[in-house]
């Protein structure tokens, strides 16, 4: 299950987001955090290089393996 608030895009955080906020510290302009529910999602999707890259690093050190990427 993806959060429904994930905007659509290429990015997103599925379901097994714990709500650790490492996204958001990585890139907080990207990701938002449903703190009610206790996840985060993406907000905003990327619009250049350096926002791609934040990205990927969030998804690379997301110890849940949350955010994926729509090919």
């Amino acid at each position: 299950m993806i959060p429904i608030e994930n905007i659509p895009g290429k990015y997103y955080v599925n379901s097994r987001c714990v709500g650790c906020d490492i996204c958001l510290e990585i890139a907080p302009d990207i990701f938002a955090c449903n703190h009610d529910e206790g996840y985060a999602y993406v907000g905003l999707q990327p619009d250049c290089e350096a926002e791609e890259n934040l990205c990927m690093e969030a998804m690379h050190l997301c110890p849940v393996n949350a955010i994926e990427v729509r090919e």
